[in-house]
């Protein structure tokens, strides 16, 4: 008996990864490839697949949003597709559900099918989707702190919407945010600021630069797997060998 597989997720490539891991599993069927919340649950109703791989930054309805417009009896067996940090994945792991990160692994993507395969087995048909909503309601929290970046302004505090950062740039003891209205100096670590940033939206892509893709105009393949990257504002930012992958994951290039 086959699996009925829905695929959601807003990039092209990234539904052509999860297509082409499945394409050698003789007993999967894929039966609907989803680019926003809204349309994933409206073929979820209408196909009822037995399997949902479910981006969670899509447009419209994000992955979360899918879960709470879905009753539980409508809602098949899903495997969570995130770039979330480790705080997240902890709640993931504490709530009993499936993922896989971004970009995905093919080693990790298999181990993870092989288990979803065990648990429906085991659960014979039951569903699990109740069991998400201590899930939803700590990966909301979580997701409200990276709405906002709090930069000191004087004697004020600015808060900075994220979605309006273009990128952040390390200079010495301090980041220098770049926005579409100006620039900010805030006194912290790459490291540190990485944390309270949002990793569906922001990319570290050196160590002196962390860069929001939406705001990615342009990349620029170069010799030996090297990349720059030309946003919004007009800046080049190389990509520096080690943080090359998750560049290529975001593009959909097999190494």
């Amino acid at each position: 008996m086959k699996l009925r597989v829905i695929i959601a997720d807003d990039m092209p490539l990234a539904r052509e990864e999860l297509r082409y891991l499945l394409h050698n599993e003789p007993d999967i069927e894929i039966v609907r490839e989803c680019v926003d919340g809204r349309e994933t649950v409206a073929a979820v109703r209408e196909t009822k697949p037995d399997l949902l791989f479910l981006d969670v930054q899509m447009p419209d309805l994000d992955g979360f949003g899918v879960l709470y417009e879905l009753a539980p009896d409508e809602m098949p067996t899903t495997i969570f597709v995130t770039a979330y940090d480790q705080y997240a994945l902890r709640a993931f792991d504490v709530h009993a559900a499936d993922y896989l990160m971004k970009p995905v692994d093919a080693h990790r993507f298999h181990e993870t099918l092989a288990r979803v395969r065990r648990q429906m087995a085991a659960r014979s048909g039951e569903n699990s989707a109740g069991s998400f909503s201590d899930l939803l309601r700590e990966i909301a929290e979580r997701r409200l702190a990276y709405q906002r970046l709090a930069v000191p302004h004087g004697d004020r505090i600015l808060f900075i919407p994220t979605e309006t950062v273009i990128s952040l740039e390390a200079r010495e003891n301090y980041v220098l945010v770049h926005t579409t209205g100006g620039r900010h100096l805030l006194r912290d670590t790459m490291a540190h600021i990485m944390r309270r940033l949002d990793p569906e939206r922001f990319l570290r892509v050196h160590r002196s630069w962390i860069v929001n893709h939406t705001h990615v105009r342009e990349l620029i393949p170069g010799p030996q797997r090297t990349y720059v990257l030309v946003l919004d504002d007009g800046q080049k930012v190389k990509v520096s060998r080690s943080y090359r992958e998750r560049v290529e994951g975001l593009v959909g290039r097999k190494t």
